[in-house]
């Protein structure tokens, strides 16, 4: 086996720099692959939750400015990839709230605030929640069984005004 030059090494970490990770999914009951953009530290951490391979939700940013939780007993299959495809283009804002269930649904609600996004997922990351609730925009009450979840995926924060 040849041994690695610091010159190899500095060559690695310029191809590292210029490679955009993400992470594609296969998720029960969802019709294709999942694929999302996350920045190199995102990454990091996701793959070290990953090799954990803890039950229940695990969450992570991607780069198109929102959180998503996925339930991990719900993951079948992931790949952390690098590609050379430049950073992912800029979407625009999405301010709804997608949850994709274990029956193949999904619903789309109107985002509650900041602080309750904050706290929704807070309950996702408790160990084995069995409810999720929030008042969505439309003092809509939201109430879902954690175990029926695939899915959640939510805005980061709202745009300043």
């Amino acid at each position: 086996m040849k041994r690695q030059t610091s010159e190899d090494r500095d060559r690695e970490k310029l191809l590292l720099s210029v490679l955009w990770p993400s992470i594609v999914m296969r998720l029960r009951s969802c019709p294709g692959p999942i694929e999302v953009f996350l920045t190199h530290k995102e990454h990091s951490r996701v793959w070290d939750g990953l090799q954990l391979g803890k039950g229940g939700f695990f969450y992570f940013e991607g780069t198109d400015e929102r959180r998503y939780a996925v339930n991990s007993r719900h993951l079948m299959s992931w790949a952390l990839k690098r590609e050379p495809h430049g950073k992912p283009m800029d979407v625009p804002y999405d301010e709804t709230i997608h949850v994709h269930f274990t029956d193949g649904t999904t619903e789309i609600r109107h985002c509650p605030e900041d602080d309750q996004l904050d706290e929704i997922f807070c309950q996702l990351s408790m160990d084995s929640p069995d409810l999720l609730y929030f008042t969505d925009e439309n003092d809509e009450q939201c109430w879902y069984r954690a175990d029926n979840i695939v899915l959640f995926a939510a805005p980061t924060r709202r745009p300043e005004e």
